[in-house]
């Protein structure tokens, strides 16, 4: 759907409903897997971690600003 593969159809028909949205004027804007850093990457004890990261499916920007 517009040259976006989902990982499921369900995620697919919430895009299809964002878009709706966002053409109706319901929601400002909306962007796709945005990745969020919950911990830096460090290393201790000579063992070096990854840092640690959440991707979300959706992040929404509504109109009133959330």
């Amino acid at each position: 759907m517009d040259g976006i593969t989902f990982d499921s159809k369900r995620e697919a028909r919430y895009y299809q409903d964002l878009m709706l949205r966002k053409r109706a004027g319901d929601i400002q804007d909306f962007v796709l897997q945005p990745e969020y850093l919950l911990q830096d990457g460090f290393s201790k004890n000579g063992v070096t971690h990854r840092a640690i990261k959440y991707k979300a499916d959706f992040k929404v920007y509504h109109i009133d600003g959330r």
